[in-house]
């Protein structure tokens, strides 16, 4: 596997996104505790390496997470860092909602904007895991066998946990 042509995959990440999206949103505000009113989701996926990219829009993002998916995207690679997390609150910037993985030599950057923080990244691991063709789990065990660090969804006690694993 050289390249994975993220215009070619927009669908995918489109239906990942929107499954996601739908799926974070319907849980009871006792479970997710989130009052603020999400409209939608804006994705940035790019392969790093080459300029390879797809932006997709889920619902009606505002365009403040427009703005935020690819700024975080590209912060997070001018800090040279394969996971925003690491990075998090660098001079009051947070960049937690950028994830990134590798498998046979071809590296995908995925940026989410328009949710709760965990749940971007869910978002992202979830559009990663359509692209390369792998589970969610597989994609956590990834990230994290390059030392990348996820949110606590990965642990049995956060609310997010029982939607994956």
């Amino acid at each position: 596997m050289d390249v994975i042509h993220l215009d070619q995959k927009i669908t995918d990440i489109t239906n990942a996104g929107q499954k996601w999206f739908d799926k974070i949103i319907a849980l009871p505000v006792e479970v997710r505790q989130d009052t603020k009113s999400r409209t939608g989701l804006q994705i940035f996926a790019r392969g790093v390496d080459v300029a390879n990219f797809a932006i997709v829009q889920i619902r009606n993002p505002s365009l403040d997470d427009q703005v935020e998916a690819i700024e975080q995207a590209v912060v997070a690679r001018r800090l040279i860092s394969d996971y925003s997390k690491n990075n998090a609150s660098i001079k009051a910037m947070e960049l937690r909602d950028n994830v990134m993985a590798r498998f046979d030599d071809v590296v995908i950057q995925v940026s989410v904007a328009g949710l709760q923080s965990d749940e971007n990244v869910l978002v992202g691991v979830a559009v990663l895991a359509d692209i390369f063709k792998k589970t969610i789990p597989e994609i956590c065990l990834n990230i994290d066998f390059y030392r990348g660090r996820l949110p606590a969804f990965t642990n049995q006690r956060h609310y997010l946990y029982s939607l994956v694993f």
